[in-house]
């Protein structure tokens, strides 16, 4: 299969995916593990779990300065679109993956908050590259 018809199929999966499963993304507080489970990993739907980390100390700990205190100097991997739709059917019918950079975590942070930047800016990793990048040391707190 050649890339144009590679392209296309990969647009209808994803436009077809979207009809089935629709765009809806519900946000749930504190889900057990049952209700998890069997309402949103068996059918593949996405959500937003709320709730489980308010008790976390990471939450109050980790401020722009601890991290880059912590992490300024570390080079991590960053996924950057114009939209923050990354993996998505653009508007135009395009599927779009995200452009990934290498950078400082405190060159990250800077990004993150600028206010007149086209660029959506997060850190996102599959198969545990994230905690790799990071040091476990700081997932432990």
């Amino acid at each position: 299969m050649d890339a144009a018809h590679l392209q296309e199929a990969l647009v209808q999966t994803a436009i077809e995916g979207q009809q089935l499963a629709g765009t809806f993304c519900p946000r749930v507080e504190r889900p057990s593990a049952a209700q998890f489970l069997r309402d949103f990993v068996l059918p593949n739907r996405p959500c937003v779990i709320t709730g489980l980390m308010d008790t976390w100390p990471a939450t109050q700990r980790w401020t722009d300065d601890y991290m880059c205190s912590r992490l300024g100097d570390t080079h991590v991997s960053i996924n950057v679109t114009p939209t923050g739709r990354g993996d998505a059917v653009t508007d135009e019918g395009i599927f779009a993956m995200p452009e990934e950079r290498l950078m400082k975590f405190e060159e990250f942070l800077i990004k993150l908050h600028e206010k007149d930047s086209d660029d959506v800016c997060y850190l996102s990793h599959q198969n545990d590259n994230l905690r790799q990048q990071l040091g476990a040391s700081l997932f432990n707190e």
